[in-house]
C-alpha cells in the first residue's frame, strides 16, 4: 500500500519545478547545429531494418544553405561511379526543400508508414501506387544516364551519394565496408538503428565522427524528447540499452497508482501547422482488452485543440517490445506544447521518448475511428492489415466518423480509401462527407454508387476537396447505404497548395462523363461534335471555399481538332449571387498545341466575399472538348 500512496504533493512540486527549470535548461529541443555549410547534406540513413530492407530502407536529406533549394535536377542513390550497376534516382520535377528542412526518401511509402504511422516525402518503389498505396507520395525517377540498377543498401557496407543539378557529388556518406574517395566510413550500427548526422549541418567527410548511432531513428522528426528528462507524476526511471538515452520511465501495477507517467516539455519549438508526435511505449501484457494508456497533445496556455488517443493492451503487437503510437495535432503559435502519457494501472507500462515532426498528410485508420455500424476485419490489402466492414446485414447509418480534431487553415484533399463488394450496383452504396463541427467551413459531400468503383473488392480513393477557413474541429464521415458490402481502409487528409475540382464531380448541361486513363481519377467530362449541343459542359461547384482576394483558375482541357480558327470553348469564372466581376477566356482550336493531349489554360479573377463561386466551360460544338479539372490558386 505504501508504494501506491497518493503522489499529489509530488505532482504539485513537479509543476512548480517546470517554471524554474524552463528558465534555466532545455532538453532535446531539436538536432544540434554547427557552422553552416552551403550545400545539401545526407542527414540520416536507415539501412539495416527490423523487417524487410526492400520495404523499409530510407535516407533523409537536410538543407542548411539559408534558402530554398530546387530539387528537380538533384539525384540520390548508392552508385558512386557513373556507368556502374547500382541505383541512382532523380527527384521529381517541382520538388524543393526549404531552408533548415529535412525530407525523407523511402524505398516504399507503405513500408515506411508501417514503421512510423506517417508517409515519407518521396518513394523509390511506385509499383503499388493506387493499389495499396494511396498516399500521393512523390515518386523518384530512375536516373539511367548515371546508372541502371536499383537502390538497395548493403547491410555490410555501402555508400549514399547526393548529386547536384550538374551531376557533381555534393555529399557522400559511407558506412561499414563501403568506400568513397576522401570519405571515412562509419563503423556501422545494429539492426533497427540508423546513423544520424550530429550536428545536422556539419560535414567533415569523416562519417565516423559526423554520424552517431540512433537507437530510435528520427526520419523527418526535428525534435526528440526523452522521457527521463522531463516530468512524471507516477513511475520511476530505469535503465535499458534498447533506449536512445539508456534510460526510460516505467510504471507498475504493483507499485503505482493511475496518473501521468510523463508530461512536458512546455516548449515553443514547433511553428504553426500540422505535426505528428510519435510516442515509444511498451507493455508486459498485450492480452488486456482495457484501456492501458492515453497519449495526448495539449496546447498549454493557448487555444490549440487538445487531441488524445486511447490505447488498449491489445493494441500492442507483442509483450515487452517497444512500439510507436502516433497523434496528429495542429500547432497554433500560442502558449507552449505539452505532451502526456496517462497510465491506467491495468498493465505495466514503459515510456522511452517521443519524436515530433511537421507533416503535410494525416492518416486516420478506419478501425481507429468511431462507428455506428459494421465491424473490424483482417485484410492483407489494407494498411496495418485491418479495415472496417459494413455488410448488408448491418444497419444503415454512419459506418465511421471522427476524429474531431483541429486542422490548419488552407486547402485540403480528403481521400476515403474504400472498396465495394459489387461494382455493378447502380444504387447508392456510400455517402462520404466533410463537416466542420462547431465551425463555419463549407459542408462537402459525395454520394457513391456501386458503379463509381472501377472494380469489385478493389480499393480505390474517393476524393473531396475543401478550404479550411474557420475554427472548429473536423469530422470525416462515411454513411453506409446498405446496398452492397463496403470496406473502408483509411482516410488520408492531404495539404494542397491549390484546390482542385474534378470535372466529373461538377454539373453539365451538355456532354457526359467519360473514362480517360490520363485524366485525374481516370474520368473527365466530354462533349462531342454533332452529338452534344452547344452549352455549358461544366459548371459549379457553387462554393464558398475562396475568401476575398486575387486568384487564378486553371482549366485542364483537350480538343480533337487543333486546326480550327474558330472558338471551340470558353473558360469562365462567375460569382453566382455576388458582385464579383465575371472573367473568361475564349479558347480557339489553334490554341491547342496538339490533338487529344491535355493542356492547361488560366483565368485570373478577384473574389469578393459575396455569393458563391462557379467555374464553367462552354462547348461551341466545333471540336470535341474534354475537361479534366479546374484548379484554384490564391495569388
Amino acid at each position: 500500500m505504501e508504494g501506491k500512496m497518493n503522489k499529489h504533493l509530488l505532482f504539485v512540486l513537479g509543476l512548480l519545478l517546470i517554471i524554474i527549470l524552463s528558465a534555466y535548461c532545455v532538453y532535446d529541443l531539436g538536432r544540434a547545429r554547427a557552422a553552416v555549410v552551403d550545400y545539401l547534406l545526407v542527414s540520416e540513413v536507415y539501412y539495416d531494418t527490423i523487417g524487410n530492407d526492400s520495404d523499409e530502407e530510407w535516407v533523409e536529406i537536410y538543407n542548411p544553405t539559408g534558402g530554398e533549394v530546387d530539387l528537380s535536377n538533384y539525384k540520390i542513390g548508392d552508385e558512386e561511379t557513373q556507368g556502374e550497376g547500382e541505383g541512382m534516382y532523380q527527384f521529381p520535377s517541382g520538388a524543393s526543400v526549404l531552408n533548415d528542412q529535412t525530407m525523407v526518401v523511402a524505398k516504399n511509402a507503405v513500408g515506411f508508414y508501417e514503421l512510423y504511422g506517417k508517409y515519407p516525402d518521396f518513394e523509390i518503389d511506385s509499383s503499388d501506387d493506387d493499389i495499396s498505396d494511396f498516399s500521393q507520395t512523390l515518386d523518384m525517377v530512375k536516373y539511367s544516364s548515371w546508372s541502371t540498377g536499383s537502390l538497395s543498401l548493403t547491410n555490410s557496407g555501402d555508400e549514399i551519394v547526393l548529386l547536384d543539378d550538374g551531376d557533381v557529388v555534393v555529399d557522400a556518406v559511407v558506412f561499414e565496408g563501403g568506400a568513397y574517395g576522401g570519405v571515412t566510413a562509419h563503423a556501422g550500427v545494429a539492426t533497427g538503428h540508423s546513423i544520424q548526422r550530429e550536428p545536422i549541418n556539419s560535414d567533415s567527410d569523416d562519417c565516423s565522427s559526423d554520424f552517431v548511432d540512433m537507437t530510435t531513428p528520427t526520419p523527418g522528426y526535428d525534435w526528440r524528447y526523452e522521457g527521463e528528462n522531463y516530468f512524471h507524476e507516477i513511475g520511476s526511471v530505469d535503465t535499458d540499452t534498447s533506449t536512445q538515452g539508456g534510460s526510460y520511465l516505467k510504471a507498475s501495477t504493483t507499485s503505482d497508482n493511475a496518473g501521468f507517467l510523463f508530461f512536458g516539455p512546455y516548449a515553443t519549438d514547433q511553428g504553426a501547422g500540422m505535426h505528428q508526435v510519435l510516442f515509444r511505449l511498451r507493455t508486459n501484457d498485450n492480452s488486456n482488452v482495457n484501456n492501458a494508456v492515453r497519449i495526448d497533445a495539449r496546447n498549454h496556455d493557448g487555444s490549440g485543440t487538445w487531441v488524445y488517443r486511447e490505447i488498449k493492451g491489445t493494441d500492442f503487437v507483442a509483450n515487452d517490445e517497444w512500439q510507436n503510437f502516433g497523434l496528429w495535432f495542429n500547432r497554433v503559435e500560442e502558449g507552449s506544447m505539452e505532451f502526456r502519457v496517462w497510465f491506467y494501472d491495468v498493465v505495466d507500462l514503459d515510456f522511452d521518448n517521443m519524436r515530433v515532426g511537421e507533416v503535410d498528410r494525416m492518416v486516420y485508420e478506419a478501425e481507429d475511428m468511431r462507428h455506428n455500424t459494421g465491424s473490424v476485419v483482417v485484410d492483407a490489402n489494407a494498411s496495418n492489415g485491418q479495415a472496417w466492414l459494413a455488410t448488408t446485414a448491418d444497419s444503415v447509418t454512419h459506418m465511421l466518423f471522427g476524429p474531431y480534431e483541429d486542422l490548419a487553415q488552407g486547402n485540403w484533399e480528403v481521400n476515403f480509401v474504400a472498396k465495394v463488394s459489387d461494382n455493378v450496383v447502380v444504387d447508392n452504396v456510400l455517402m462520404v462527407d466533410i463537416y466542420n463541427s462547431a465551425g463555419m467551413d463549407e459542408y462537402k459531400n459525395k454520394i457513391l454508387n456501386g458503379t463509381d468503383f472501377a472494380g469489385s473488392d478493389t480499393y480505390q480513393t474517393n476524393k473531396l476537396t475543401f478550404t479550411r477557413n474557420d475554427a472548429g474541429v473536423m469530422e470525416y464521415r462515411a454513411y453506409y447505404a446498405g446496398n452492397a458490402d463496403m470496406t473502408i481502409d483509411n482516410i488520408i487528409v492531404v495539404k494542397k497548395d491549390k484546390i482542385r475540382y474534378e470535372a466529373e464531380d461538377l454539373y453539365g448541361a451538355t456532354g457526359n462523363i467519360g473514362d480517360d486513363s490520363l485524366a485525374s481519377g481516370g474520368k473527365d467530362r466530354i462533349a462531342t461534335v454533332g452529338v452534344d449541343g452547344a452549352d455549358w459542359m461544366m459548371f459549379g461547384p457553387y462554393t464558398l471555399d475562396q475568401t476575398a482576394g486575387n486568384y487564378r483558375a486553371t482549366f485542364r482541357l483537350k480538343a480533337s481538332d487543333n486546326t480550327s480558327s474558330d472558338a471551340v470553348a470558353l473558360i469562365n469564372v462567375y460569382n453566382s449571387g455576388g458582385s464579383g466581376a465575371e472573367e473568361g477566356l475564349t479558347i480557339w482550336g489553334t490554341d491547342f498545341t496538339a490533338v487529344d493531349e491535355w493542356q492547361e489554360f488560366g483565368v485570373d479573377f478577384t473574389r469578393v466575399e459575396e455569393g458563391e463561386m462557379e467555374y464553367r466551360v462552354y462547348f461551341y460544338d466545333v471540336s470535341d472538348i474534354s475537361v479534366d479539372w479546374v484548379e484554384i490558386e490564391k495569388l
